[in-house]
């Protein structure tokens, strides 16, 4: 952090004032009998300062003390070097104190040519600085992190996240093999601030033009999901990554988040990935359940309200509902949590990486995605059935029987079906079409019908 901004001696004196406050309050009985705090340790961060308060076996009754009535006690003994609010809550073996420092004190923002150049490892990416001024790196892996969820409202640091991932995708070696695909839910605004070009669209290791309409969004989805399974079988060399900004709107098309979710489940084995982020995360938004719980690395920054911290978090701490914006975040693993600032990316930094991030994708058009073949594609999940599909609910329709008979006949077919959802939507196609063909004065003739009841 020393070498970054020349405030933290002034931080950390702060810290020491106000860890000693609280030792005097603890002595003087306001934080209730059998209190007795073993160890205060300072973290004098860049956007907040904390104190991490070991007590033994009274840390419960020291959280509850200190929580209190909005946590009236820090509150009121906290220095002024401090603002806004006060968040106290249990990590790991201690007791977290934490509050944000006046503007005067804070760094604002640091640009990610200060943090790094290029990415040390296939894969690897910066994610930000920790409170003590260490780099936090984080990588799309096979074993931990396959998939990540980035969090945040307007003017959290949530797109800075995203550029920053492409950046250091494009600066990836040669030899890593490495490549990426962008699909924008801004619609073109996700490479764009205050109507500069932020970056360039020819970047080294894109595989193709990045996707500013829900076509193209559908296009890369699907193709990204062939190439996926084509690797099952004929192997492969080096990752993918998909980069989604606005997840909630991009997978508004069905057939566009059927293939992310099967990218999501499948993918980690391939070594094909998923970076998306969301605004507002909901479980429903970002496709749900499923395909949330393979997000499973996340970068947290500022959001609304608590539901959406625990959407992002996965419990009632830490706070992202409380962060201070700008890059102020958590990046968090299923290992791991720390608090970070997150990088920006400036004008001086393209300049500096130019050599390292410029050239030409791999392809000039992504191929268009055919609507009779998307159902093969990607696991059946657009309304266009199969060809045995669509006889056999033809039939069933004809015959007047239900969900149990096509299911049955779809078995027997070598097709088997099982979710009642697609089922009643074959029905439906089938009795539609029957409708049609009779308006138009057509009739269907069969061989005698078999009993698969």
């Amino acid at each position: 952090m020393q070498a970054l901004d020349n405030l933290h001696a002034y931080r950390e004196a702060a810290l020491n004032d106000f860890g000693r406050r609280l030792l005097v309050a603890a002595r003087q009985g306001y934080l209730g009998p059998d209190v007795n705090i073993t160890d205060v340790e300072t973290v004098a961060g860049p956007r907040a300062g904390a104190l991490h308060i070991f007590a033994g076996l009274g840390t419960g009754k020291l959280q509850r003390a200190l929580s209190a009535h909005e946590a009236a006690i820090p509150i009121a003994i906290l220095p002024e070097e401090f603002v806004g609010r006060v968040h106290v809550y249990r990590h790991e073996r201690f007791l977290r104190i934490e509050a944000p420092w006046v503007s005067s004190l804070q760094v604002e923002s640091i640009p990610l040519h200060r943090m790094t150049h290029k990415p040390d490892r296939a894969g690897g990416w910066t994610v930000g600085i920790d409170e003590y001024g260490r780099m936090v790196r984080a990588s799309f892996n096979t074993e931990r992190t396959p998939h990540y969820l980035i969090a945040g409202t307007t003017g959290a640091g949530k797109t800075e996240a995203l550029i920053s991932i492409i950046v250091q995708a494009a600066a990836q070696r040669e030899m890593h093999h490495t490549r990426f695909a962008v699909i924008d839910g801004k619609r073109g605004r996700l490479m764009v601030r205050r109507n500069k070009q932020r970056l360039p669209p020819n970047l080294r290791n894109l595989i193709g033009p990045i996707a500013t309409e829900p076509d193209q969004w559908r296009a890369v989805a699907v193709w990204c999901e062939r190439e996926m399974q084509a690797r099952f079988s004929t192997g492969y060399q080096g990752k993918i990554i998909i980069v989604i900004d606005e997840l909630p709107e991009v997978i508004a098309d069905a057939v566009t988040k059927a293939a992310i979710k099967r990218i999501g489940k499948l993918g980690r084995d391939v070594e094909v990935h998923l970076a998306a982020s969301a605004q507002h995360p909901t479980v429903d938004n970002v496709g749900g359940s499923d395909l949330l719980r393979c997000l499973v690395g996340r970068v947290g920054f500022l959001v609304t309200d608590p539901t959406a911290s625990r959407v992002v978090v996965g419990g009632n701490h830490p706070r992202l509902d409380v962060l201070g914006g700008a890059g102020d975040g958590y990046a968090m693993s299923p290992r791991a949590c720390c608090r970070i600032l997150g990088p920006i990316v400036t004008a001086e930094t393209v300049s500096r990486m130019g050599g390292d991030i410029l050239g030409d994708p791999v392809m000039d058009t992504w191929p268009e995605a055919c609507a009779e073949t998307l159902g093969q594609s990607v696991g059946r999940p657009s309304p266009w059935p199969t060809g045995v599909q669509f006889g056999e609910a033809l039939m069933c329709a004809s015959k007047g029987r239900g969900r149990p008979y096509l299911r049955n006949a779809l078995a027997d077919a070598d097709e088997p079906e099982n979710s009642t959802n697609r089922l009643r939507d074959l029905m439906e196609i089938g009795k539609g079409a029957l409708s049609h063909l009779k308006e138009s004065g057509w009739t269907i003739a069969g061989p005698p019908d078999f009993n698969r009841d």
